[in-house]
């Protein structure tokens, strides 16, 4: 089950490991230790965890490739990971998967790690964001995949990501979801085409036409389709969360 009160820690000092236990404990948050690339991932499968604070040098792999592994990853690309290194050329390691924020081992460690965890903890602080709704997030590209992701996650909803809408569709026959974000231009089956399957299922889901396309015609062409909002790219996540908010508001009073 997911627990949004857990950290998973990928560190083998002990100095380090007493120093995020306390940090941790004092903000009511648990935590799981391991060494390993490999056993973080098992982790975070089994625990859905709030967050992941990783050094840079493992046992086995080093950040990158676990930072890499879960920003890569439909389910965990917008799961918050904080890096701590002593490296000061750690930024140029990531690549196009960097963490969200990097820590450096020296005087502000303490500062930057606190500033990590108070967000974590006040993103989950009111009672929408400590529901957890669940988001699907239908989009092809994978560099808006980790940036809407990430929005949504520091809004406080918890996003599962689907390539295209063949894919939304598989993923809808095993689980309900508070709210679909769906690009309209996509591979395989766009989001005109998937809205109305979706509706022809008769879910009740609220679900945002997620567009480059802001002129009046189409927004008359989603409402006919079904869709209860418009989300124009490129967005801005404030404007992103204030609709997901509202639209699961108004499906909540009915």
């Amino acid at each position: 089950m997911p627990d949004s009160s857990h950290v998973v820690v990928v560190e083998e000092s002990k100095i380090w490991i007493s120093m995020l236990t306390d940090q941790c404990k004092k903000r009511g948050l648990k935590v799981s230790f391991t060494d390993s690339t490999c056993d973080a991932l098992q982790i975070v499968a089994e625990t859905h965890p709030l967050a992941v604070v990783a050094g840079l040098e493992q046992r086995d792999y080093s950040a990158v490739s676990l930072v890499a592994a879960l920003k890569s990853t439909p389910s965990w690309c917008s799961l918050p990971i904080a890096v701590l290194t002593s490296s000061d050329e750690s930024e140029k390691l990531f690549g196009p998967y960097p963490p969200d924020t990097i820590i450096p081992r020296s005087d502000q460690s303490i500062p930057k790690l606190e500033d990590f965890l108070e967000s974590l903890v006040k993103r989950d602080s009111s009672p929408l964001q400590r529901l957890k709704p669940e988001v699907l997030l239908v989009e092809d590209t994978a560099s808006l995949q980790r940036l809407v992701g990430k929005f949504l996650h520091v809004g406080g909803y918890r996003a599962t990501v689907a390539d295209h809408g063949l894919h939304a569709l598989e993923i809808l026959d095993g689980a309900k979801f508070d709210l679909i974000l769906l690009d309209i231009e996509m591979p395989e089956m766009d989001g005109r085409e998937t809205i109305q399957h979706i509706r022809s299922r008769g879910l009740p889901v609220p679900v945002i036409a997620f567009t480059a396309t802001d002129s009046p015609e189409f927004q008359e062409e989603a409402e006919r389709l079904g869709f209860d909002a418009v989300c124009n790219k490129p967005v801005r996540p404030e404007d992103l969360l204030k609709l997901c908010d509202e639209c699961i508001s108004v499906t909540s009073k009915r």
